[in-house]
Parts: C-alpha cells; sequence; structure tokens
C-alpha cells in the first residue's frame, strides 16, 4: 500500500490517533488504510484542505485474479456521485439564460413522451420530486447496454412514485438522466462533451472519461466485486459502461478533489448558485437534499455538515463531500461495494483531530461463513448461537438481508429462498424480507403468492411510513 503523506501515529485501544509535529496536524493515511485493508476493504481515500492536499492512501486490490493492487490513480465508476456534474451544468445554464428552474421538461423537451412532462420542473427534477422512478425498479430490467430509444423508454414508460409533481420525495435517477437530455437540448451538445468542456477542462481534470470498455477497465481500472464470506468474493460481469445524467462517470481521487476545488472557489459556478445547490430544499434521509447535492448534518461527523454526494452500484462505493468551514474535502472510492460514507467518516475524524475507529472485518461476511459451514436448518435452529459466534449482540437487519443477496448473486435461488424464509421468522416486521420473498415468487412465476407478499409488505411499509409504499403499490399493480 501507498501513500503521499509520511507520519506516524499512535495505536491504541482499536483507534488511532493524529499527532502535532512541526507545527502542523500529521494525519496518518498509511496506518489507517493498512487496518482497513487487512479487514478487507479495498478502495482508496483522499483528504484536502484549503491549502491543498492533506493525504492520500490506496488499499486492497483492484484485480483480485491477477493481484494488482489500487493505486492512487486507479479509475473507478464513480455511480450517483455523478449528479453533482449534472447539477453543476444544470445551474451554468441557469447563469447564461438558457434554463429557468420554474420551467417544465415540456418547456424544454416538447416530444419527450413523458406523463406530466408539463408539470416537471427542473427544480423537481433537481430535488427528487418529479415522481420519476429509476430505470432499475422495472420488473424486467436487466444491466446490459441500452441504445437510446430503450433507455429512454425505460424512463417514460416505469409507473410514477406519486401522481403530482412537487406532492412527494423520491429519489430517481431518471430525474437526472431527463436533465442530461435537457443539458444536450439547450446547450446543442453532446451531454458528455459538454461536461468535458464546461466541467472537466475548467477544473483541470484529465482523467474522468464517460466511457471505459473491458480493456481498458482491465488495465488501468479497479474491478467491480462483492464480498460474500470472509474468503469468498462475487465479480459482477464487466460490461460496457458509460455514464449519464445519472452518474456513472469513471474517475479517480485528484479529479474528484480538483472538481471540489473548482466547485468552492468559483470556477465553475457563481456564489448565488452554489448556495442553491447547498440549500436544503426537501428532507432525504439520513438528512437533506439540495440541488445535486446531499447535505448530512451530524451525520459523518457531529457537529459539522457535510456537502456533496454518494454513489454506489454494482461492485463500486464512492463519495465526495467537502465542508465549508474548514474548507475539507473527502474522496473515497471503493471497489468491494459496501458502505464506503462510514469509511469516509472516520477518515474525515483525522481531518478534524479526532481519534479514528480500527476498522474490523466486517460481521456479515463471518456470519455467512458460518451458514455454509452449518448449513440453512442449522442457522434457523440455533440463530442466537450463530450471532453470538460473530461476536456481536445483534446483527443489523440490513447486514441480514445481505447475506441472501450473495445467495443470489451465486445464482443459488433455493438457498436464497428458504434464507428469507427464516428471516421472515426472525424479523417480521422487516419490509423488505417480504418484499423479497414476493420478488423471488414472482420471478418463479408464482403471482398469487407474490401477492400475499406484498401485500404483507406493503401493510407493514404503511404502518412505518416506509420509502418502499410506493414501490409495493407499483408491483402490486403489475401482477
Amino acid at each position: 500500500m501507498r501513500t503521499v503523506l509520511l507520519s506516524l501515529a499512535l495505536l491504541a485501544g482499536g483507534v488511532l490517533y493524529p499527532q502535532k509535529g512541526l507545527g502542523r496536524l500529521q494525519i496518518p493515511m498509511d496506518q489507517l488504510g493498512q487496518a482497513y485493508e487487512k479487514a478487507g476493504y479495498h478502495g482508496v481515500v483522499l483528504l484536502a484542505g484549503k491549502d491543498g492536499l492533506l493525504g492520500s492512501t490506496a488499499f486492497g486490490i483492484a484485480d483480485q485474479l491477477s493481484g494488482r493492487a489500487n493505486h492512487l490513480k486507479t479509475l473507478f465508476k464513480t455511480e450517483s456521485t455523478g449528479k453533482l456534474f449534472t447539477a453543476t451544468a444544470t445551474m451554468q445554464l441557469v447563469e447564461a439564460g438558457k434554463l429557468d428552474l420554474q420551467k417544465t421538461v415540456a418547456d424544454y423537451l416538447p416530444f419527450s413522451g413523458l406523463e406530466k412532462a408539463n408539470k416537471i420542473t427542473l427544480h423537481h427534477l433537481l430535488t427528487h420530486q418529479s415522481g420519476l422512478t429509476s430505470p432499475w425498479e422495472r420488473a424486467s430490467f436487466e444491466f446490459r447496454e441500452y441504445d437510446t430509444d430503450e433507455w429512454w423508454s425505460l424512463i417514460t414508460g416505469n409507473p410514477r412514485a406519486f401522481e403530482e409533481p412537487g406532492s412527494g420525495v423520491y429519489y430517481s435517477s431518471s430525474a437526472y438522466e431527463v436533465l442530461g437530455a435537457i443539458i444536450e437540448a439547450v446547450s446543442g451538445k453532446r451531454f458528455e462533451r459538454y461536461c468535458q468542456e464546461h466541467l472537466f477542462a475548467p477544473a483541470g481534470m484529465t482523467d474522468t472519461h464517460y466511457r471505459m470498455d473491458t480493456l481498458e477497465l482491465a488495465r488501468t481500472g479497479a474491478k467491480p466485486y462483492r464480498w460474500t464470506g470472509s474468503r469468498s468474493f462475487y465479480q459482477y460481469p464487466l460490461r460496457i459502461f458509460h455514464a449519464g445524467g445519472a452518474g456513472g462517470w469513471f474517475s479517480n481521487l485528484a479529479d474528484f478533489q480538483r472538481f471540489a476545488t473548482a466547485l468552492i472557489d468559483g470556477r465553475l459556478l457563481q456564489k448565488a448558485s452554489l448556495d442553491l445547490m447547498m440549500t436544503p430544499h426537501v428532507a432525504m434521509p439520513p438528512g437533506h437534499y439540495g440541488y445535486g447535492m446531499q447535505i448530512l448534518k451530524d451525520h459523518l461527523l457531529p457537529g459539522k455538515t457535510l456537502y456533496g454526494h454518494n454513489g454506489g452500484g454494482m461492485g463500486y462505493g464512492a463519495d465526495l463531500f467537502f465542508e465549508p468551514e474548514s474548507g475539507i474535502i473527502v474522496v473515497c472510492m471503493m471497489n468491494m461495494y459496501g458502505n464506503s460514507t462510514e469509511v469516509s467518516a472516520n477518515f474525515l475524524k483525522l481531518a478534524f483531530g479526532q481519534a479514528a475507529a480500527l476498522p474490523k472485518m466486517h460481521p456479515q461476511r463471518l456470519l455467512f461463513d458460518q451458514i455454509e459451514t452449518g448449513g440453512l436448518e442449522d442457522f434457523a435452529a440455533h440463530y442466537n448461537a450463530y450471532i453470538a459466534a460473530v461476536g456481536i449482540g445483534e446483527m443489523e437487519q440490513r447486514s441480514l438481508l445481505a447475506i441472501g443477496e450473495s445467495y443470489s448473486l451465486m445464482g443459488r435461488k433455493q438457498e436464497e429462498q428458504r434464507y428469507y424464509e427464516i428471516l421472515s421468522g426472525i424479523m417480521p416486521e422487516n419490509v423488505m424480507v417480504w418484499l423479497l420473498l414476493g420478488d423471488l415468487a414472482q420471478a418463479g412465476q408464482e403471482p398469487g403468492q407474490a401477492r400475499v407478499y406484498y401485500e404483507k409488505a406493503l401493510f407493514l411499509a404503511e404502518a412505518q411510513n416506509s420509502y418502499w409504499e410506493q414501490t409495493l403499490k407499483q408491483k402490486l399493480a403489475g401482477l
């Protein structure tokens, strides 16, 4: 593992302390990165301040087959962090008088075929109040290359999350794909070219790419993985990916730092436009949402409000956040899918002179090992003993659910089905358990059983005011 910051630190009590030395804070990026590598994490992290780079580190493996390590210039797919680019481009065109935030999709794309196009404003698109869902929420969706017409039909044909634009909030990648199309329509340029000329070039970004073929990814990029057990993992298929208004760019640490710096120092937008992006227009747990920007108060770091975006998808996780008062920027990119925001938060502690926790291997992976050894029926009979064996008092429900996804990725459908049936007895109030059982029943061409499961999930979702309520209504309507 490599780092551009040479520093020493004290290791004590499972935490890592930054030190004072030679008139400045020494941030032990290297040591913390090594700890993440030992715990099975794979990625890169950068911290910067008003005076430039504080430190950066690479850890883990870019290519599990060849053993090629991650390094500071490794390219990662950055997923939804690209919504920052789309929102910035939109605000540039607002400044130029080519876009109006209160005008509608119909004003700029009169033949879009989008339902409610004459009511969905740019403000609605930017703040996830359009009612549009995301392409991959359709039951028949496949992760493959789509041509423009096919992709647009997914956006226009999906059921709406709520009927009237502005009446609710539903995170929508389709909304940002529509923004990308509007940017193309009013600028007269392909989306990727507009971003290159008006965002990346002014910011000095030289390593951010719209498309990456599998040969380039194999040579210079980090391949996408997801851990199942402590020694086993799933490699997502390498396909021809490309970016869009919803994100998906390929980039690296330095370019993301350059973008954040250019955004903050006014090279990309006027202050009033950036202020609008940073305004908490709607509540979106775990914080608020501005224009293409998550606003996280007391979430990444107590007492601090961070602005930026998280992204996560098929094997990748990414973060770009900044804290305006101090000028601190954190960039995290990972190629073993997990919660990159937890990693970002831990490194941020070092930047603010606080102790960072030493990471441990996630108990979910250890539990999967135990289940593989003992079998699902033994797990069902001795659940509490299994939980105790991995060293924790109680598993997070989302971690338990993720083990079912491991079975799914490996194509072990019968075990996936049985596992969720077991979970339905362990945590019967969890909406996702019943939703996933419904999906399995529907995939197995058992619509009657799927309806039973979906109705159970909807009953719980309505009682809990769950995010999944609209999705479940769509699934039931489609049976």
